[in-house]
């Protein structure tokens, strides 16, 4: 199973938007490969941006914080493919507290290893901060796609992720590569948002990491999600044309990726 984390440490960038579109361009694609979001966020956004029930449902705090298995899933049509989803909830904001002991970071990644899941692709939602699940999520994953803003904090938030991941690696010897950093909400009008792609490009440059073509700002992202409908099946949507061509990159990157 390949694992895909979406993680920016700011807020408001698009994460889960971005979680999501991958998810169901991954589902939807050559052999409908069986798809698994897990939201990493206590605030549950994937709850309320599917409109789901918790009611009976293993959530993702109490696999990650205690001994459940993953039983059950909350499936979610998006197109011809269902995508299974885990739920978080705010019982995730103790994680600081509950977990303890040594390498508590690679908590997560042990959990699911010991797991048998049907899934081909795993998608993380994840907080805008740094918790200990949030270094979880990081050693569990393959992968990593950094969603950012065009404005005058984009720098400081990838900044934040890459020394994130840097540190973990020196830490533990191990952790995601960077698929790239995506631009989200761009306004060609915009001049803030010109430079702070340029300046993207260029760190990005420098460090060698891809920057993908930007997400621009698309009113038909917001209905989609009023819909509660895939952003794919409309078809005058040029962000769904842009996260198509970011699905299609990472299928070329990660099929046959696995973690550890």
């Amino acid at each position: 199973m390949v694992r895909i984390a979406v993680i920016a440490l700011k807020g408001g960038v698009g994460k889960s938007t971005t979680t999501a579109c991958l998810a169901d361009y991954v589902a939807n694609s050559a052999g409908n490969p069986k798809t698994l979001i897990i939201d990493g966020d206590p605030q549950s956004t994937m709850k309320a941006f599917f409109g789901l029930q918790v009611t009976g449902i293993i959530d993702f705090a109490e696999f990650f914080l205690g001994e459940k298995s993953i039983d059950t899933f909350q499936p979610v049509k998006l197109q011809d493919a269902t995508i299974d989803v885990m739920v978080a909830s705010k019982r995730l904001s103790d994680a600081d507290t509950i977990i303890t002991g040594f390498k508590r970071e690679e908590r997560l990644k042990n959990r699911l290893d010991d797991q048998v899941l049907p899934h081909e692709f795993l998608f993380f939602d994840t907080a805008p901060s740094i918790t200990i699940t949030t270094w979880n999520i990081l050693l569990a994953s393959d992968y990593i796609i950094i969603p950012v803003t065009l404005d005058v904090l984009s720098m400081h938030a990838v900044n934040a992720t890459t020394d994130a991941v840097v540190a973990l690696k020196k830490a533990y010897g191990y952790g995601p590569s960077i698929l790239g950093i995506l631009p989200t909400m761009h306004d060609l009008r915009s001049t803030i948002s010109a430079e702070a792609l340029t300046e993207i490009k260029e760190f990005a440059k420098a460090a060698k990491i891809k920057v993908f073509s930007p997400i621009g700002v698309d009113a038909l992202v917001k209905r989609s999600q009023t819909k509660r409908q895939s952003l794919f099946e409309m078809p005058s949507s040029r962000a769904a044309q842009q996260y198509a061509a970011v699905g299609k990159y990472l299928l070329s990157k990660v099929k046959g990726s696995t973690n550890g």
